[in-house]
């Protein structure tokens, strides 16, 4: 897993490079612009030029040395300074006097008019303007710098963070670059993956420039980016004397009339999971709708409401079934009126003899969010998750309170409550017991659909029932989802629907694990 850090944890970093190991300042500035200068080289359109745009700060200096390395490597080059001379200050000075020594051709830029005009006919553009250090929207000169690189129609290549986005939430408060590229420098930085900051992030790659191993993880950092090592070391044995019972059995509380698809989306995702046994417990009048649909799934048809809705009398015969399973999910589908929450209340409340493998999404929260926030429990080690509104929900706040603090909000939730939070989104956030954060890499617009949560819900309490740890089943379930989507993406673009998803999660698993075998070579 990659180490994500907020700005301040990447001062630390810094600092401990500096002052514990021993490693001059100047020393990572040269090793920063060389990787930026090959990337550049690597970015620019054709034979044609690079301009490189520099501040007074380390930001600067990293172009400084980038646009030497570039002049050494016969690239044509020129720097555009955005302030004077005087104000470039400790390394970036030292990095701006040995470019000037070595010939680099560097000129200041008084404002975006001035720098547009100079600005036509390169084949990129590198942004040195400001870096992690920043905050708030740029203003002045700097505000009309970005304006005018972001008005040239060049790519442009970001160095750290693209001036404007935060480094520690992704907000874009003013203006900001849009680069086509970033390269962040040592550790992805936290606001590189939040929106709306990960929309102006481009191609995001890191330059590893010898940072002292361990420092970052020993911080803790901010989130850890998933990797699909990572989730290939989490998806569980298959032993060669298995049988079904060796994989585990899955209940999924789910369904009523009108809404059987999300029952039958989530039970078999379950199964396609690896699950050895999966039964749905629906309302009696949706039961042959969703027998139908997955035929290799049993069903348990429950005492309904008028309205075709399980109803708190189910609560026993639930209990009975759910005896010999080692997950339960409750929510897709399920519906809320009152008898449906009351049962649901009743299986939360008393937990005992339900399995401690517990997955809970859409109604199932949506019952939980509507008691008094005093009555708001999960039992411990159970999975829920939430998207964006949801969440705002349980929380009793606001959707754009939720966005605005998704790694907090989805951290925070599962300390308090011992549970394993996955707050659904771009990127989806999972936060385990011990606070621990995740930020999921895969996935794509296209499975903002319906039905696309239920496939994910099963996929989670598949893995559960077969032993995988809650946080290490939202790891992997959550990878392979996004995997999923993305290859129903690569055939299908926008058209695709969760079906499409549920389809596509053998082909994920089978990648995973090549990655595995890969890894263990």
């Amino acid at each position: 897993m990659i180490p994500v850090l907020a700005a301040a944890q990447m001062r630390e970093v810094d600092r401990h490079a500096i002052e514990d190991a021993g490693i001059p300042g100047r020393v990572l500035m040269e090793h920063a612009g060389r990787a930026l200068a090959k990337k550049a080289r690597e970015a620019r359109r054709g034979g044609e030029s690079v301009a490189v745009v520099c501040g007074p700060g380390n930001n600067g200096g990293d172009g400084f040395v980038a646009a030497r390395f570039l002049a050494h490597w016969g690239v044509p080059v020129r720097v555009f300074v955005a302030c004077d001379a005087a104000r470039i200050r400790g390394d970036a000075a030292g990095a701006y006097d040995s470019a000037v020594r070595t010939g680099v051709p560097i000129e200041a830029t008084d404002d975006g008019a001035d720098l547009a005009a100079r600005l036509s006919g390169h084949g990129l553009l590198v942004d040195c303007l400001l870096g992690t250090g920043s905050g708030g929207a740029p203003r002045g000169r700097v505000a009309s710098l970005v304006e005018a690189m972001n008005g040239s129609g060049v790519d442009i290549l970001a160095c750290d963070m693209p001036t404007g986005v935060d480094a520690d939430s992704g907000a874009v408060p003013g203006v900001a670059i849009r680069a086509a590229h970033t390269l962040t420098i040592g550790y992805p930085k936290v606001g590189l993956l939040l929106h709306p900051g990960a929309d102006h992030v481009g191609e995001l790659s890191t330059a590893d420039i010898g940072f002292p191993r361990g420092v970052a993880l020993s911080l803790p950092p901010a989130a850890f980016l998933v990797e699909a090592g990572d989730a290939a070391s989490r998806i569980p044995a298959r032993p060669t004397d298995g049988h079904k019972g060796t994989f585990g059995r899955a209940l999924v509380l789910a369904g009523s009339v009108g809404i059987t698809g999300a029952a039958s989306l989530a039970a078999e995702a379950a199964l396609r999971s690896g699950a050895g046994l999966v039964t749905v417990a629906t309302a009696a009048s949706a039961q042959p709708t969703v027998a139908a649909a997955v035929r290799e799934a049993t069903t348990l048809a429950l005492a309904e409401t008028p309205d075709g809705a399980a109803s708190a009398e189910a609560e026993q015969a639930i209990r009975q079934d759910v005896r010999d399973c080692q997950a339960l999910a409750i929510g897709p589908g399920l519906g809320q009126a009152g008898p449906t929450a009351q049962l649901v209340r009743a299986l939360l409340r008393d937990p005992v003899g339900l399995p401690p493998g517990m997955v809970l999404d859409a109604d199932g929260l949506n019952v939980v969010a509507s008691l008094p926030e005093s009555g708001i429990r999960f039992p411990p080690g159970s999975v829920i998750t939430p998207h964006p509104g949801e969440m705002a929900r349980l929380l009793a706040s606001t959707v754009a309170d939720v966005q605005s603090r998704r790694i907090g909000a989805a951290r925070d939730l599962a300390l308090e409550m011992s549970i394993t939070v996955v707050l659904k989104g771009a990127p989806t956030v999972i936060a385990g017991p011990d606070g621990t954060v995740y930020l999921n890499p895969t996935g794509n617009p296209g499975m903002a659909t319906g039905g696309s949560g239920d496939v994910l819900t099963g996929l989670l309490t598949g893995l559960v029932a077969q032993g995988v740890a809650p946080t290490d089943a939202a790891i992997l379930g959550v990878y392979t989802h996004g995997l999923a989507g993305d290859l129903a993406a690569a055939d299908l673009g926008r058209a695709m629907l969760a079906g499409d998803i549920l389809r596509s999660i053998p082909q994920a698993l089978m990648q995973l694990e090549g990655a595995q075998l890969d890894g263990a070579r």
